[in-house]
């Protein structure tokens, strides 16, 4: 699947930027194809998997690429863009007979975002802008390391059934679709944004249990004339 979609999501930002041949003056209310506005942004955040059965992970993740504004009317346009996203973490779990065990992991992302924006003057050239939509984070490639502690178990007869210790890859489904928030100020061609995601679909591969991803994020965005 994940073959099928990620062509397709870099060759339509592609093209957009192919047709786009010159961008103007930053404003919401141009309606020509010609003044999409391409914005390079790089940004922080802080997720957290979780569900039932399921031991709460949090991640770190960082974030660059570009964003594509195309203005429609009234201060009205609609976003999307391409993005790679590289998250990190590590959580420690308990169990019985003072068993412990140690994960870490990362995942490696592309972010296509496509929400409606709209971007409102204030004073002294400011601008405040809101935006929602839905996420579609495609997995390229995900590592999990479980370490497990030495807990001396002589004795034990009813032992559970512990994770399994060693690396392992592509733990999760690599397609996350998640809605979201969010807004920002804009001074001349620098923004300052933030929001919300809330994952959708079950990461989980194993049906009966669920896992999903949702957190927070900030960024930093520059428009740009040529990208």
């Amino acid at each position: 699947m994940i073959k099928r979609i990620l062509p397709i999501a870099i060759l339509w930002v592609a093209s957009w930027a192919i047709n786009a041949q010159t961008i103007n003056k930053d404003t919401t209310h141009n309606t020509h194809f010609s003044n999409l506005k391409y914005r390079i942004t790089a940004g922080y955040g802080q997720s957290y998997l979780l569900g039932n059965r399921f031991v709460t992970s949090p991640y770190q993740s960082i974030y660059s690429g570009v964003n594509v504004e195309l203005p429609i009317r009234y201060g009205i346009g609609v976003e999307t863009g391409l993005k790679y996203n590289y998250m990190l973490g590590k959580k420690t779990q308990r169990y019985a007979h003072n068993q412990k065990f140690k994960f870490t992991y990362d995942t490696h992302q592309f972010i296509v975002p496509i929400n409606a924006i709209y971007t409102s003057p204030t004073f002294w050239g400011l601008k405040l802008f809101a935006f929602a939509g839905a996420n579609f984070n495609i997995s390229l490639y995900q590592t999990q390391t479980v370490k497990k502690s030495n807990v001396n178990t002589t004795g034990v007869t009813n032992s559970l059934s512990y994770p399994k210790a060693g690396t392992f890859h592509n733990v999760y489904n690599r397609l996350n679709f998640q809605l979201g928030a969010g807004g920002g100020i804009q001074w001349k061609q620098f923004r300052l944004r933030g929001g919300y995601d809330w994952g959708i679909n079950n990461l989980n591969k194993n049906s009966q249990n669920t896992a999903k991803l949702k957190g927070w994020y900030t960024s930093f965005e520059r428009c740009v004339k040529k990208f």
